[in-house]
């Protein structure tokens, strides 16, 4: 026996054929909750309704542990063209972050930031989003539970959730990635993904 690391066991498992991975448990929104968030989204404006999140991570003694964060402004970029409503779920945002996207963005962004406190108020929200577009983190997992499709940006080096040679990462299979170059480079990933979302919701 040999170590390995987490993240390499989908491709050693994967050495003979299907990897045999059991197909996620599924999740359900309280409806009452889901009826809810519905009517507060159309209050603030027309579909489709995305969901942004732009950094993830949990503190640690001073640090961040897997910090995940993908600058605003290479954020907005692919966004600007996309019709619909903006959501922001970004947990504990910071003084001015907000109001730093609807700049780079043009057009308001909607602070959601209070769901974070109800996993049930959360998953309720996510059922209703169109699109949900973020690094990896808690609302991607239950977005997946929901049997619901995400775009992730996942930074370099990746976390074990997302597989260096393997997409899609197979305990998300339902989910597109948009991997930052090992260059730092995240430019050519905002082209790709503003393409991707084009095709999926009107251009503003």
């Amino acid at each position: 026996p040999w170590p390995v690391w987490v993240g390499e066991l989908p491709h050693l498992l994967a050495r003979g054929g299907d990897p045999g991975f059991p197909p996620s448990l599924g999740i359900t929104a309280d409806p009452s909750r889901v009826a809810r968030f519905r009517e507060a989204l159309a209050v603030l404006g027309p579909a489709p309704y995305l969901g942004i999140t732009w950094r993830a991570g949990v503190p640690r003694e001073g640090r961040i542990a897997l910090s995940k964060q993908v600058p605003i402004e290479l954020f907005a970029a692919p966004l600007r063209s996309i019709g619909g409503t903006i959501v922001s779920l970004q947990r504990a945002p910071e003084p001015g972050e907000i109001s730093h996207f609807e700049r780079q963005l043009g057009r308001p962004v909607h602070d959601f930031s209070s769901a974070n406190a109800d996993l049930e108020d959360m998953l309720a929200l996510l059922d209703v989003l169109d699109l949900y577009v973020g690094v990896s983190n808690t609302n991607t997992h239950l977005r997946a539970g929901l049997g619901r499709p995400s775009h992730v940006l996942v930074p370099w080096p990746p976390e074990w959730r997302w597989p260096m040679a393997m997409d899609p990462s197979p305990w998300f299979p339902d989910c597109e990635t948009y991997r930052q170059r090992s260059d730092g480079d995240w430019i050519r990933v905002a082209e790709q993904l503003g393409n991707d979302l084009k095709a999926l919701a009107p251009a503003r």
